[in-house]
């Protein structure tokens, strides 16, 4: 196996190498052994040198076990302070969600109430030209005592998200919040040219 193959590994992966390399050594010196006629002195030697070779491998193979236990032991005690983690960003990650959800329901009732609000204002100028002033000035009144209600709970959202670092959403928010202070000011110069035209 190259040298950079071997870099690549963990120290698990690396124990687990050296254990499976020895263990064909041991099994290529024992085959090896197995084979050698023990009929001359010249054979007897190579099998005595051949046996201490694989006696060796064996006491090897001994080492590098414990070694890959020892590192199995630091793998899993790794294992579980992954997963630790693990559990614990998920369920930041489920708790940030609900933040997001919840204040994107928040922004989006009052992006509907909006819309109620400038259907309304729109029906009170159209009866205002048709000769109700006075009862569409007191209604604008009413719209804009809403609007002002909104633009403030606006604000608020917009805060909260900001302070619960969603800078999209509070972006978001902020263009509504600016939509709502506009309707507002249209609101306020209706209102002021009516009880202009009356006086």
């Amino acid at each position: 196996m190259g040298q950079d193959l071997e870099r690549k590994l963990s120290p698990f992966g690396l124990a687990a190498l050296a254990l499976d390399q020895e263990l064909a050594a041991f099994e290529r010196f024992t085959e090896r052994l197995l084979r050698i006629e023990l009929d001359s002195r010249k054979h007897l030697e190579q099998a005595s040198s051949t046996a201490g070779e694989a006696t060796a491998s064996r006491q090897r193979i001994g080492q590098h076990m414990g070694a890959l236990v020892t590192s199995l032991q630091e793998v899993r005690s790794r294992n579980e302070s992954l997963s630790e983690q693990l559990e614990a960003r998920m369920a930041e990650i489920e708790a940030r969600m609900q933040d997001a959800r919840r204040l994107a329901e928040r922004a989006t009732q009052l992006g509907v109430l909006a819309g109620e609000i400038s259907e309304a204002a729109q029906r009170v100028g159209a009866a205002a030209r048709e000769g109700g002033a006075v009862a569409a000035t007191a209604d604008l009144g009413t719209i804009l005592e809403r609007l002002d209600g909104l633009i403030q709970d606006g604000r608020a959202l917009e805060v909260e998200a900001r302070e619960r670092k969603l800078p999209e959403l509070s972006t978001e928010i902020e263009a509504l919040r600016q939509q709502l202070q506009g309707a507002r000011n249209r609101v306020h110069l209706a209102t002021v040219r009516l009880q202009t035209g009356r006086s």
